[in-house]
């Protein structure tokens, strides 16, 4: 694997996630817990759109585009990007609606589902430029959206009603722009939606356990926030969301290992080279692990300086809800980088089962909440089954399997 595109990765990844920081906190530091509440719905709602996507778009973007030839890999991406067009519309299109059920506030909703359009089409076409060995344009891209989004929110957040709605248009605009400056090559016209979503099944039939994986996996991840949602009400699932600003751009770190280690994981594996895949898989766990650990001192260094700051007398002591969500966030960027290996080697029914076992278990437990039990229980029963999955995952590295086909490990 080139250095050179690991460090462009994370250099990139490091944007995005600096990006989302500033969203983040520019929110919960100028809102009401219910207006955060409000931001936190929607944002989390595209977290879950940019999973599915990558189950039904970017992990075929990485693994089966990148040992095409010219011809075939501009193909491949056409078919792509055109079902890609259609889902984003419609993710877009349903997140907004969620939102003016929850906010009744129809310019928030609306900017919300622009933003997520075009977080959803930034997200594709990352992973795009990386498999076609351009990361230095999608280097340019990140850099880009994030200079202009730091100069859109200085002008809007003083100007706009809230700052939610700030967020939204600045990030939507940065994005919009990036795109057209670093990846224009890559918009093209999607056609008939039946054809492109025929064509795609057609040419791509493996995504189907690949969507399961990562369905279970969102449910498994953000079932917490149904969950006290239900149980405890909107501002103890804000106090626990607020803990978990200050992890939210680690947990972005996975996507960098991923864009640059799942074609190679594909290719050692296609070379019939799985022990060089293992190894490979063992470096990038070291890598976000070392990362993990290292943002996570720097938090705790910083705690005490940033949280009066961030969010004063509003949320309460959060410093035990924060130590967990290191935890926890170490272990899924540690799985997330173990199901890469899976991924390579095609194991989708392998990963889906077992995610499916741990969201299934993650919300049986969580009905906890509903009893008299301490708050961080929330956050002690997700760290306990990321755990065994990583058990789990970490011992599906040493059996022996041949590489699953193709097509037959996409019908569900």
């Amino acid at each position: 694997m080139k250095h050179r595109s690991i460090l462009l990765s994370f250099a990139e990844q490091g944007f995005a996630s600096l990006a989302t920081l500033a969203m983040t906190v520019s929110v919960i530091a100028r809102s009401s817990p219910e207006e955060f509440g409000q931001f936190s719905f929607a944002f989390t709602l595209v977290l879950i759109a940019a999973s599915l996507q990558y189950g039904l778009v970017g992990t075929s973007v990485l693994v089966e585009v990148r040992p095409l030839d010219a011809a075939g890999r501009s193909q491949a991406l056409q078919t792509l990007f055109a079902f890609d067009f259609y889902y984003r519309c419609a993710a877009a299109t349903v997140i907004a609606a969620a939102l003016l059920v929850v906010s009744h506030d129809v310019i928030l909703s609306s900017a919300a589902g622009i933003f997520a359009l075009t977080y959803l089409w930034r997200e594709t076409t990352r992973n795009a430029l990386f498999a076609t060995d351009e990361a230095a344009r999608a280097t340019a891209l990140g850099t880009l959206s994030f200079a202009l989004l730091m100069a859109l929110l200085a002008a809007t957040l003083p100007s706009l009603r809230s700052a939610a709605l700030a967020v939204f248009i600045s990030s939507a605009l940065a994005n919009a722009a990036g795109l057209g400056f670093a990846a224009k090559h890559f918009i093209t016209w999607p056609g008939c939606p039946l054809a492109a979503v025929r064509t795609y099944r057609n040419r791509f039939p493996m995504t189907g356990w690949i969507l399961a994986n990562s369905a279970a996996n969102e449910a498994q991840t953000r079932a917490h926030v149904l969950a006290l949602q239900l149980f405890r009400g909107a501002d103890q699932l804000g106090i626990i969301e607020a803990a978990r600003v200050l992890f939210a751009p680690l947990l972005l770190i996975s996507a960098a290992w991923q864009r640059v280690a799942q074609p190679q994981l594909a290719s050692l594996v296609a070379d019939g080279k799985h022990d060089a895949a293992r190894r490979l898989t063992l470096v990038g766990v070291a890598i976000v692990g070392g990362i993990a650990l290292l943002y996570s001192a720097i938090v705790y260094i910083v705690y005490d300086y940033l949280a009066p700051r961030l969010f004063g007398n509003r949320f309460g002591d959060v410093s035990s809800y924060a130590a967990a969500w290191a935890i926890c966030s170490t272990l899924i960027l540690a799985n997330w980088t173990l199901i890469s290996f899976m991924n390579a080697i095609r194991a989708f029914r392998r990963v889906a089962v077992v995610v499916a076992v741990a969201a299934a278990s993650t919300l049986l437990l969580l009905l906890l909440l509903a009893f008299d039990v301490p708050l961080i229980l929330a956050l002690v029963i997700p760290i306990l089954v990321q755990a065994a999955v990583f058990v789990t995952l970490f011992a599906s590295l040493w059996v022996a399997a041949p590489v699953e086909n193709a097509r037959g490990a996409g019908r569900l």
